[in-house]
């Protein structure tokens, strides 16, 4: 798309030429990344994904730590309540058939409500330590159950979770267009690349539109000059001519 046909986007601030959205370093000299369309530094780009990889991780273990708990309290109560079972586990070291299958299909069911992780107001617990959450990318809303479970359902796919670790250098992964969600860094949400309104203060998130101040009524902070810039701007273009 030409930059004559992309909708112009107001900038929540206008940062200094050639500098990150996010920290403010420069960007000249190290060729910067494009995360949600926009140039960041490799560092904030770094930091980010890092923080939802092990957001992520911190989610998985203690789901297996739960799932082991639980189906261990299970694998005990159906030794000691049932004789059949508990000669079959001591004789073979395995309950019988009917067992495992109800067993198995327990654990299948189980497993599905890892999807349901990001539902309370867009935080799992990892995602609440790593200070990221998930929004809904129109309304900026926290997302809820069921659309965690549509974004999440991709984890599923065989070699879904590896090939999305390395689409989160780019900000969405699979599953975020699907359900139109978005996951932002909360110390930086109201700022690009995760907000590209263009309307909340940088510092509290209060809505700016129509103040003439020049500072933010709730917090106080000053307002920096607003431009307006197309969604991505390159960082060729961003630099400007060279002497």
């Amino acid at each position: 798309m030409s930059a004559a046909t992309t909708p112009p986007v107001v900038m929540p601030y206008a940062p200094a030429v050639g500098h990150c959205p996010l920290c403010g370093r420069s960007m000249l000299s190290k060729k910067p990344k494009m995360l949600n369309g926009v140039d960041v530094c490799v560092k904030c780009v770094n930091g980010f994904a890092n923080r939802r990889q092990v957001a992520y991780i911190i989610d998985s273990t203690l789901y297996y730590f739960i799932s082991f708990v639980v189906f261990g309290i299970i694998g005990f109560a159906i030794v000691k309540f049932s004789p059949v079972a508990r000669a079959s586990f001591v004789n073979t070291g395995a309950f019988p058939p009917g067992v495992d299958v109800a067993l198995t299909a327990a654990s299948v069911v189980f497993w599905f409500g890892f999807l349901f992780k990001d539902g309370f107001r867009g935080r799992s617990l990892g995602k609440l330590i790593c200070g990221v959450r998930t929004i809904d990318a129109t309304t900026r809303e926290p997302i809820g159950f069921g659309r965690s479970f549509k974004r999440n359902l991709p984890l599923f796919i065989p070699f879904g979770p590896l090939i999305m670790a390395f689409q989160l250098m780019k900000g969405t992964r699979w599953g975020d267009q699907w359900a139109n969600t978005l996951v932002v860094w909360n110390k930086h949400e109201h700022c690009l690349p995760f907000d590209k309104r263009g309307v909340l203060c940088t510092k509290c998130g209060y809505d700016l539109k129509g103040n003439e101040s020049g500072r933010c009524p709730e917090c106080g902070t000053g307002i920096p000059t607003r431009v307006a810039s197309p969604v991505h701007v390159p960082f060729d273009m961003a630099v400007g001519p060279q002497a």
